[in-house]
């Protein structure tokens, strides 16, 4: 085959491929107290739920506004909002029939592997489309105020105010990521919130409206600690503040693991401390005075 021909061939099947995502993108908007504001969505199933981000949808007095494939027109209430996660799920008053639900992909990005975003940047380009490659993975993206989002995906892929919840989708259609931001101090620097932290959180918010979180009831910062003629990397205990959750946790241990998981920044904690750990005596592996040893927590609810 011609050089002509394959660069054709290639445009045909990326023409396909966002043929086949568009439609199950939707253009979101609504108004607040004394604001208004747009974002991006996609569907997620069959029944008509909507994943975008938190911050979209937050502080809008329901039902927002839709417009989904084909320029239809409906409303979606919120089923449930995670602000730490920064997703929220909503479920569409009236689904046209024949719109697809994207499928969250397994497997984790890949660096440098091919990807697009779709949304509605500006909140006046519905179904638009740009492509790039994940540029880097495992990245912390900090937020005022809040808890960072830990493992996100970074990419090249052109996002504006109003893509805020599309999809990041990979070379077969499937969801790699949401998109959530960029970072305003350089070119093409984006990033999007994981496909398996979306998988999680959007079963939760579906089933419960609400994300419940445990907590060990103590502070902690990253650091090394020395053992056994080795460095282990962990999170030390500052301080403790909730000592019934906390259990036998004391200051200056460095958590290691949490019952065989091992813990080494605290994106991993906060991922093992799961709504079933809440009033379950939980094993917690510290470096305490040089040695390893491993201690009771009985973890509380993270509150709100």
């Amino acid at each position: 085959m011609a050089d002509g021909n394959r660069l054709v061939a290639l445009s045909d099947e990326l023409a396909d491929l966002v043929g086949r995502v568009v439609p199950a993108i939707v253009a979101l908007s609504g108004r607040g107290a004394d604001f208004s504001g747009s974002g991006s969505g996609f569907l997620i199933d069959d029944e008509g739920h909507v994943v975008t981000n938190a911050h979209v949808v937050e502080g809008f007095d329901p039902p927002l506004d839709v417009v989904v494939h084909g320029g239809v027109r409906t409303k979606a209430d919120i089923v449930g909002c995670d602000q730490i996660s920064d997703l929220a799920i909503l479920l569409l008053q009236d689904r046209p029939p024949g719109l697809p639900a994207l499928v969250l992909r397994d497997s984790p990005a890949k660096l440098g592997e091919l990807c697009f975003g779709l949304g509605s940047p500006l909140g006046v380009y519905p179904e638009s489309v740009s492509i790039g490659v994940v540029s880097g993975l495992g990245r912390t993206i900090r937020r005022k105020g809040m808890r960072p989002i830990y493992k996100a995906i970074q990419t090249d892929v052109a996002i504006s105010p109003g893509n805020s919840g599309g999809p990041l989708v990979d070379a077969g259609g499937q969801v790699l990521g949401v998109n959530q931001c960029v970072d305003s101090r350089g070119a093409g620097i984006s990033f999007a919130i994981p496909a398996e932290t979306v998988r999680a959180i959007s079963a939760e918010l579906r089933a419960n409206g609400r994300v419940e979180r445990a907590a060990l009831g103590v502070t902690v910062v990253r650091r090394t600690a020395a053992f056994d003629g080795r460095v282990a990397p962990g999170l030390a205990v500052t301080r403790v503040r909730d000592a019934d959750a906390a259990g036998d946790l004391a200051e200056d241990d460095i958590i290691v693991a949490v019952g065989d998981a091992p813990v080494t920044e605290a994106g991993d904690l906060f991922a093992l401390l799961t709504g079933d750990r809440v009033g379950r005596p939980t094993d917690v592996t510290v470096i305490r005075d040089g040695r390893q040893v491993t201690v009771v927590s009985h973890p509380g609810r993270l509150s709100d």
